[in-house]
């Protein structure tokens, strides 16, 4: 949180300013007050706003919150000329905030304020929504983000879902999702898909899918694709794939490990292991992927080379995600740097140390594990369609329905997660 402390000073010289030669006054508060909708991190205010009035909010934890009192507290944040909706970001899940409002014209003084309102951030993934995608079935999905939180609005982007017979689908707001048109005669089964958004001037989106027998397809909208590197029978599927400092990298079945920055011509490297590697993740210094037998391989320049660490004892690893913000009111350690591998009979596979060595447990009344992220806290998904959340990959909470079936990708913007499964099935939390 953004605090202004001891702001009585400077305020009372705003006011003694303005209150030399001009012309303002103040204005009445919004007749309808104000409604705020709490998010993970955000808090969404709105009002009936009135443009010809300035108006300040005031943000505060302290309940004695007022418009006309806040140069009297210690935490205070101050938003000048605000518009509705006010988004709110980034504040620590589980926090209560105070919010109230005033009004002035042409400099004037604050009107009479608003009653205080209160909410409280609560990170997502707890309760869950059902949303409409064409009804086929989805393996895999990604999220292409265009804008972060800001005070304008919650993160834009595009929401991808891929599966088998070249199906896929895009949305923007994860709830609705549209068919997506995928190459003329493309029809082989994708299995993973991951994003990438550059800004040289002009704001850009790249997205590759990839699929059996090597194939991937590419797309600068998630709507219509075109083909990378055609289907080959004698490629190995591709079942993983991670975007790391602008280089796509691509795991599969036999230990394959490629990389691209186009998604046509790939640069095959050796992984250091032959077990199937079903996910990757990074995070800018390293890339983790992970497979059956509890494979895990790791590489520290961006696909070149690759190092084995076995998780010994440990089933089929599906997934792996790093967190590093556990931004949960109450939290002793906000950086955890905690990658979490999750798999088959709620298997959970976690290492503190960037992946150098790993520690298991597994997770009480899960089934097999087929997905995980992160924004505040892990969550994954099991095969019946629970999720299951935890704030440091060890100790987790669920299970909690998502009303899913034969769930298969999950992803998150940041704020929320979405999750896509068998015949069109599609949830999220927001």
């Amino acid at each position: 949180m953004i605090r202004l402390r001891q702001v009585a000073t400077a305020l009372l010289a705003l006011s003694a300013l303005t209150a030399c030669g001009n012309n303002g006054s103040s204005a009445d508060p919004p007749a309808s007050g104000l409604q705020a909708v709490p998010g993970d991190g955000t808090v969404v205010v709105t009002w009936s706003d009135d443009l010809s009035t300035d108006y300040w909010m005031f943000v505060s934890t302290d309940p004695r919150l007022t418009s006309d009192n806040f140069t009297t507290l210690t935490d205070i944040r101050v938003i000048r000329t605000v518009r509705s909706p006010y988004v709110l970001c980034s504040y620590a899940d589980g926090r209560t905030l105070y919010l109230a409002m005033n009004g002035r014209r042409n400099g004037g003084p604050g009107g009479a304020g608003t009653p205080t309102i209160n909410t409280t951030t609560r990170a997502a993934g707890t309760t869950w929504t059902l949303g409409t995608a064409p009804p086929v079935d989805f393996t895999a999905m990604a999220f292409s983000p265009l804008t972060g939180c800001l005070p304008s609005g919650l993160p834009t982007g595009t929401f991808i879902a891929v599966g088998p017979n070249a199906n896929i689908a895009s949305s923007g707001d994860g709830i609705t999702f549209t068919v997506g048109s995928p190459p003329v005669g493309f029809t082989t089964n994708l299995n993973a898909v991951a994003t990438y958004t550059t800004n040289p001037g002009v704001l850009t989106q790249k997205m590759i899918a990839v699929g059996d027998g090597g194939a991937s397809i590419l797309s600068s909208d998630g709507a219509v694709w075109t083909l990378g590197a055609s289907f080959d029978a004698a490629a190995p599927a591709l079942r993983g794939i991670a975007l790391n400092l602008g280089v796509f990298l691509a795991v599969g079945d036999g230990g394959v490990a490629q990389t691209t920055t186009d998604g046509i011509s790939w640069t095959p490297h050796s992984s250091g292991t032959s077990s199937n590697l079903q996910g990757i993740a990074c995070t800018g210094d390293r890339c983790i992927a992970v497979g059956d037998g509890g494979a895990v391989t790791r590489t520290l320049d961006n696909g070149l080379t690759w190092e084995v660490q076995q998780v010994n004892g440990a089933p089929s690893l599906k997934k792996v995600i790093f967190g590093n913000n556990n931004n949960n009111l109450g939290a002793t350690t906000v950086a955890i740097n905690t990658w979490v591998a999750v798999g088959d009979q709620g298997s959970v596979a976690y290492s503190v140390d960037g992946g150098g060595t790993w520690a298991t447990t597994s997770v009480g009344g899960a089934t097999d594990f087929v997905a995980i992220a992160y924004i505040t806290r892990f969550v994954a998904l099991d095969s019946v369609g629970n999720s299951f959340t935890s704030q440091d990959g060890v100790n987790w909470v669920g299970p909690v329905p998502t009303g899913l079936a034969g769930p298969a990708g999950l992803t998150s913007n940041g704020v929320g997660f979405v999750a896509v499964g068998a015949g069109g099935g599609t949830v999220s939390s927001f």
